[in-house]
């Protein structure tokens, strides 16, 4: 895991925090923003099953099959994904015979841990799928990079957005002749994923995908004089 950070703090008040009891206490606002990078766990693909025969149940017959129909085919192709979900059918009108169905693939990028094979291997998966898609009469979508646990990520971030933040604070605490004894709060203003704004090409890739988040920081500061 690498970190990066993209810009500083971009906003900051002087306000006061007060309740019916206690005096008003001093704070200071700042955003903070940082891009956390890491190694995808899976590479996801899905299959989608498009019918439509001359009634809905026509559709319905040729759709349970679905699952049936990918299984063989994987098997086939000597295709052997870490994890198959599949997604029932479903019918999006009934004014028209169509009924879908979808499956999720999920690949292990363990499986393409190599530097010198591992490319060659996913472009050959890729391959292998496409056409599993095409001869079967399947649509598909991917391939998409996914974290195994995404909430590790984003607490990184969060923490390293929260870093950020404190340079400019301690700046306008010390412009103020006063100083920061306690952060009050820690609001994650966004979450994005694969859109480093450090990085160009396109995001993300076999080897990394990004969090980017936005925070902004209420620090407590002493009153000034």
């Amino acid at each position: 895991m690498r970190y990066g950070f993209v810009g500083v703090c971009g906003l900051w008040a002087w306000s006061f925090l007060a309740s019916a009891q206690d005096p008003p206490i001093p704070v200071i606002e700042c955003e903070g923003k940082a891009t956390v990078f890491a190694a995808p766990t899976f590479a996801e693909f899905w299959m989608h099953s498009v019918v439509e025969k001359d009634t809905i149940i026509e559709s319905m017959n040729e759709t349970i099959t679905f699952e049936t129909r990918l299984r063989e085919a994987l098997a086939a192709r000597s295709l052997a994904p870490n994890d198959i979900e599949f997604r029932a059918a479903a019918v999006p009108d009934v004014n028209h015979p169509e009924v879908t169905a979808a499956a999720r693939l999920r690949f292990h990028m363990s499986n393409f841990a190599s530097v010198e094979t591992g490319p060659q291997q996913f472009a050959a998966l890729c391959d292998k799928l496409a056409d599993l898609a095409e001869a079967s009469g399947f649509l598909i979508e991917g391939p998409f990079f996914t974290m195994q646990n995404p909430d590790t990520l984003i607490r990184s971030a969060v923490a390293k957005a929260t870093e950020q933040a404190y340079p400019t604070a301690e700046a306008v605490a010390a412009a103020l002749k006063t100083g920061i004894y306690a952060v009050s709060a820690v609001n994650v203003v966004e979450v994005s994923w694969d859109q480093a704004e450090e990085v160009r090409g396109i995001q993300p890739t076999l080897r990394q995908v990004s969090c980017t988040v936005r925070v902004r920081v209420v620090y407590e500061v002493a009153s000034a004089p």
